[in-house]
């Protein structure tokens, strides 16, 4: 007669999947300045290219819904004690939206302007700005906006904190700069193989290759 000794060990393994419609967007929505979720914030999401524009106030930090048409979407947030902030994106066919939106306390936030030219000094109308930030350890994308005819755009920013400015535009390469917004106006050239911003009320320029 033989005996045995047998053990065993079993491990557990648990997923969670997500699971998102085609059109679905899903919004969650962070406090720039802490990194917590924000609750209660509304939301506008309308598509320049077709018919939605939905408007709704968020019981919780996150949003959810399902659109039926492709196009170039404009996200707009805000809530009690933050400053407006607008989010791009594109929605294409079979495809769904998931990011996450950060708001800045109006007590924390400058409205900045930011004036794009090209180096021939002609005003850049369509040019699209990120502004990135390190939170918890990861860059995130916590604003965007897009300039009008006149080259200029405003952007609530908190001029304490370090960001990466990136500009694109179809006529023009893609430009970075890391920049703490202590000026409240910038002006921003976009070449071919540099870019420099200055404060409007100073002599000095940057440039940065």
């Amino acid at each position: 007669q033989e005996n045995y000794n047998l053990s065993f060990n079993q491990t557990y393994l648990e997923y969670e999947v997500n699971l998102w419609e085609t059109g679905a967007i899903k919004v969650y929505v962070y406090d720039e300045s802490t990194g917590g979720l924000i609750n209660g914030t509304t939301i506008n999401i309308l598509n320049t290219d077709g018919t939605t524009d939905i408007t709704a106030t968020m019981n919780t930090s996150s949003y959810y819904t399902t659109i039926n048409e492709s196009g170039n979407l404009t996200i707009t947030l805000n809530g009690g004690g933050y400053s407006e902030r607008v989010f791009y994106e594109v929605m294409t066919t079979g495809r769904y939206l998931v990011f996450n939106a950060y708001l800045l306390e109006t007590a924390n936030s400058q409205l900045t302007t930011f004036q794009i030219l090209n180096d021939i000094n002609q005003l850049v109308g369509g040019a699209q700005l990120s502004f990135y930030k390190t939170i918890n350890n990861s860059l995130e994308r916590v604003a965007m906006a897009q300039t009008d005819f006149s080259g200029s755009v405003q952007v609530n920013l908190d001029n304490n904190a370090l960001y990466l400015l990136r500009v694109t535009h179809n006529d023009y390469l893609q430009k970075e700069v890391s920049f703490i917004p202590t000026a409240t106006s910038y002006q921003v050239y976009l070449t071919g193989t540099s870019l420099a911003y200055s404060n409007m009320f100073d002599t000095i320029n940057y440039y940065f290759t």
